[in-house]
């Protein structure tokens, strides 16, 4: 921002890091309008509705830009650009703002061309898991589905959101039985005997796995899960098309995308 302001100002080191100004660049369109901020501009907009502050952010035309700018955001960290090409127009017309549209229009392309070719940014995840458990059980689970759809749901006996997630993952398999779907449920850092009694009291269907908790590390580190419920969607040819908490077995977005690697 000191950079922003004053253009001959730029660091050398931070954080004993080498920065450049390209870095920076980088750093302020990634990051800036990302989802906290964007989070922190829908609460200031719902807060109170009574308060000032609320009253004066809705007439701000920028604030509008900014919550027009985060139903796209949103749409895009699923992946669903096909939402970003059907509004297109309203996305071009409603957001001027260079430093709103920008990082949206850059995101847009890298999902596009993930998309288009996710070979790429599958070898890439593949790379960063080379050597930790979690690369050995993936190739296990595709070699045991070859050919099929693989849907893998990474949830812990402990985790609420995981759980109550899991009934909308049985009619999944319902709805995709006799078809090439592969569901397959990897269970992390959770008791044994724990994970045995939900699965009774579940009766949940699907390829199941229990990681004890090294295992539980190795699958952790090598796909940078910060967070469960964490899916994967691995298509025909083994290549993940998309990972992440965006793809929820209750969202229908989820029955499109795993619709769109069957046909």
């Amino acid at each position: 921002m000191n950079r922003r302001k004053n253009p001959e100002f730029v660091p050398t080191v931070l954080k004993g890091y080498t920065v450049s100004n390209e870095d920076i660049d980088e750093i302020f369109n990634a990051k800036l309008l990302n989802a906290e901020s964007y989070q922190l501009i829908l609460w200031l907009a719902h807060t109170n509705p009574k308060a000032e502050i609320a009253k004066q952010f809705r007439k701000n035309l920028l604030a509008k830009q900014l919550l027009t700018g985060y139903i796209f955001f949103s749409q895009l960290t699923v992946s669903n650009a096909e939402y970003f090409d059907k509004f297109r127009k309203k996305f071009d017309t409603d957001i001027q703002a260079g430093f709103i549209k920008q990082p949206l229009l850059k995101y847009y392309a890298e999902v596009k061309k993930n998309l288009a070719n996710p070979k790429i940014a599958s070898d890439a995840i593949l790379n960063n898991a080379s050597g930790t458990t979690g690369k050995s059980i993936l190739d296990s689970i595709k070699n045991q589905n070859k050919g099929k759809v693989i849907y893998v749901d990474f949830w812990a006996t402990w985790c609420g959101p995981c759980k109550a997630e899991l009934p909308f993952s049985e009619k999944l398999i319902q709805k995709y039985k006799g078809k090439d779907v592969a569901f397959v449920f990897v269970c992390l850092n959770s008791p044994k005997d724990t994970w045995k009694l939900n699965l009774a009291d579940m009766k949940l269907e699907g390829n199941q796995y229990f990681c004890d908790q090294q295992q539980s590390m190795g699958i952790v580190k090598g796909f940078n899960i910060t967070g469960i419920p964490y899916y994967m969607m691995i298509n025909k040819h083994g290549d993940i098309t998309e990972n992440g908490n965006g793809l929820r077995p209750h969202d229908p977005l989820t029955v499109h995308k795993i619709d769109k690697l069957l046909n």
